[in-house]
């Protein structure tokens, strides 16, 4: 949800889909998404997310947690630099840097982020925004629970 910047000001929502990501049973993915924002300036007022099938049968519907976890995900602009939640090696050495603006994992599906009016996030289509995606795919995996951990085997 958005409020348009300058004029009089108009919410509107907007869904964006990332490009198809196909996993194995048990592989791991662990990178970022580039996003586009609509042109102009708006503030972001509320911001949901969620894993969610692309086939024909079930196009939209959430994938089951069961199947594959998401981790976390987090929306971030590109030119900060983000270590992540899962840089083991940034936090052994404590070059751990986390800057993101929105973002929850599996234990927060279904929860929207929102802003009390008048409040919102401003953005403009300059900024270059990624959503950071770590998903679990848990078929076929021999611990689950360990899995979602990231101890994967």
């Amino acid at each position: 949800t958005a409020l348009v910047a300058g004029g009089k000001p108009k919410e509107f929502n907007q869904i964006f889909f990332s490009p198809s990501i196909q996993l194995l049973p048990g592989q791991i993915l662990k990178h970022p998404i580039d996003i586009d924002f609509p042109p102009g300036e708006i503030a972001i007022t509320g911001f949901t997310a969620d894993l969610v099938f692309d086939d024909d049968s079930e196009i939209g519907n959430p994938v089951p947690l069961t199947q594959t976890y998401l981790h976390h995900w987090t929306v971030q602009q590109r030119i900060n630099h983000n270590s992540g939640f899962c840089d083991y090696e940034a936090k052994r050495t404590g070059n751990l840097k986390l800057s993101y603006l929105f973002g929850v994992g599996s234990e927060s599906r279904g929860t929207p982020i929102a802003f009390e009016s008048p409040y919102g996030l401003v953005v403009n289509d300059s900024d270059k925004w990624a959503v950071d995606l770590h998903a679990i795919d848990l078929r076929d995996t021999i611990d689950p629970l360990g899995c979602r951990e990231c101890l994967c085997q």
